[in-house]
């Protein structure tokens, strides 16, 4: 039996070799711990179209919790179509030495440029989720659905665009009072994209099932700020005497009523402008009542991506709860909430967000909480 004091003596040299144990250990340890997993994820130049940033600033929040790190590749606009995307993304995953090589590719889609990304891609056995815009019935007749011809495409995450466009058009309908038909001037973006041009049929679609709304005029732009305010100044010579905006992007309506402000026109008073995308420049117009409203969420389909991901790799597969296809639901900021929830879109606040609490890796299924764009920005 030993003292008291041959306790004590005892425990501060046992003290002692543990400390000169763990210090031999602790450092050889750290040298063999796991390597940040690598991301890849593609976007396309986001210079005018301040949303891309967002993308990718959500993206890089998600990672850093979840354990990864985002490779970002930007696609220029010289690259942007059929004939140099796919290649562009194979250039940089072939350049990166194999000990980078991402564990997922995370890629927005070009039109007629999709079967040859994602051969490649799986041809490099590299997993694959697709996001932002639709999957239309012609491709999926030409290449598949996910973990069909391309085994490693595991899935795709896009907004409900046509379901977006008539939502745009129910809730600016919602505050006409007047029995007569609204007169309705529309802005989309360009020609070729889908996403936009989904969102007209949405948009086109309800104003035929309303019986409410006089469409005047759809005019195409480039997606810009400035591209609206030019194309508007033509159209209110021709149409004065509007009263709804409708628009496929904030930014085209952003120069839209920069525009309207210059002839004296009070866009909230005389008109309601609506837009879609939560650009920050129109939650301000929203704030001052000069926007009616704008649809969003799409923002973080990349991070609820990389969020899929990491839950399938243990076990979780998305699959079996929402399909291999994930359509996420408008959200509407007006005047009404747009206090509480412009605090929670501002890219200096992610990475405040516990995004862990969606690791889904030995929870049992009880203890899952719900994935959607609400659910991933703490809204209320």
């Amino acid at each position: 039996m030993l003292s008291a004091i041959g306790k004590g003596a005892f425990y501060r040299v046992l003290s002692a070799l543990l400390l000169l144990c763990c210090s031999a250990v602790v450092p050889a340890a750290l040298a063999t711990a796991k390597p940040t997993e690598r991301v890849l994820l593609v976007i396309p130049d986001g210079t005018y179209v301040p949303f891309w940033g967002n993308v990718n600033a959500f993206a890089e929040a998600v990672a850093e919790d979840l354990g990864y790190e985002i490779l970002l590749h930007v696609i220029p606009p010289a690259e942007n179509n059929r004939f140099r995307f796919a290649k562009s993304v194979f250039e940089r995953i072939d350049s990166l030495p194999e000990q980078a090589r991402p564990v997922l590719v995370i890629s927005f889609i070009v039109k007629d440029a999709e079967g040859p990304l994602l051969s490649g891609l799986n041809e490099r056995k590299l997993d694959t989720i697709t996001f932002n815009a639709p999957l239309e019935p012609a491709l999926v007749r030409s290449i598949g659905w996910p973990r069909e011809q391309y085994r490693h495409w595991l899935g795709h995450v896009a907004p409900d665009d046509i379901e977006t466009g008539a939502a745009l058009v129910r809730i600016l309908l919602a505050a006409w009072t007047d029995t007569r038909p609204a007169k309705m001037l529309a802005f989309a973006g360009d020609r070729t994209n889908r996403p936009s041009s989904r969102r007209v049929v949405g948009m086109e679609t309800e104003a035929l099932r309303s019986g409410m709304i006089e469409l005047q005029q759809l005019v195409y732009t480039n997606w810009h700020k400035e591209d609206g305010l030019a194309k508007s100044q033509i159209l209110f010579r021709r149409h004065a005497d509007t009263n709804f905006v409708w628009g496929a992007s904030d930014f085209i309506v952003a120069g839209v009523i920069e525009m309207l402000e210059g002839m004296d026109v009070e866009p909230g008073k005389d008109l309601l402008v609506g837009g879609i995308d939560w650009n920050e420049e129109n939650l301000d117009l929203i704030a001052e009542g000069k926007q009616f409203v704008s649809l969003g969420g799409h923002l973080v389909e990349a991070g609820l991506a990389l969020i899929y991901f990491h839950n399938y790799r243990c076990g979780h597969d998305f699959a079996d709860d929402i399909g291999i296809q994930k359509k996420t639901q408008p959200i509407p900021i007006t005047q009404q909430n747009v206090k509480a929830y412009r605090s929670k879109l501002r890219q200096e606040t992610w990475p405040d967000i516990d995004f862990r609490r969606f690791d889904y890796c030995g929870k049992a299924e009880a203890d899952l909480p719900s994935l959607s764009p609400k659910t991933l920005l703490d809204l209320p």
